[in-house]
């Protein structure tokens, strides 16, 4: 009788523990003003929430910024993208995210019908 208790321990699927699940990462989207670089309280918390949430595993971010109405040119809109992306970056790093873990992509204006200034965050 011992043996059969042995060999159905064996075969027992191995059973990961429950902190090593972690819920999806929720896309956000950051709206700015034109011009704004900074971001307010509201998103720094969600963005506190995000650097949680990546702390101690691999996964990985994109940021994906557009900015600019078609009066503004295209180099400048890339530039105040690229600004924007680095805010929200260098915030995720100072709270330990690690450089490996953001992907971020600086764009002029957007082409659909959102926000012309925005951030999107999600996961990679």
């Amino acid at each position: 009788m011992g043996g059969v208790q042995t060999t159905l321990a064996q075969n027992r699927p191995e059973i990961a523990p429950l902190d090593r699940f972690q819920p999806a990462i929720q896309p956000f989207t950051i709206v700015y003003a034109p011009d704004q670089i900074e971001f307010d309280d509201t998103v720094r918390a969600k963005l506190r929430m995000l650097a949680r949430r990546l702390d101690g595993n691999q996964d990985g971010i994109k940021i994906i910024v557009h900015s600019g109405a078609a009066q503004i040119p295209t180099n400048e809109a890339v530039t105040l993208s690229l600004r924007r992306a680095l805010e929200i970056r260098n915030y995720l790093v100072k709270l330990g995210v690690t450089p490996a873990q953001i992907d971020a992509e600086a764009l002029a204006q957007a082409e659909d019908s959102g926000p012309k200034d925005r951030a999107v965050i999600s996961a990679r």
